[in-house]
């Protein structure tokens, strides 16, 4: 699995490289039938890491005020 590159690009397209092998992440693997599995488990890691970040969008600053960490525009 450390071997493995999973990539979602800003389209959303979702990409996976095998950098041991391809250190020029030239050939996608995500539609090859043999790393499905890997794909998921990915996607499950992904999926849960974002929902983590989305609950903790703010988080109590200097004297108690709410201070941004998402890095996003204001207002997002």
């Amino acid at each position: 699995w450390c071997d493995l590159q999973f990539v979602v690009d800003g389209c959303g397209k979702e990409h996976l490289f095998d950098i041991a092998n391809d250190a020029w992440s030239k050939h996608d693997l995500v539609n090859d039938s043999t790393r499905a599995a890997d794909v998921v488990r990915f996607r499950s890691v992904l999926d849960s890491l974002v929902r983590v970040a989305g609950q903790r969008k703010f988080r109590a600053g200097a004297k108690g005020r709410q201070e941004r960490q998402s890095g996003g525009p204001p207002g997002d």
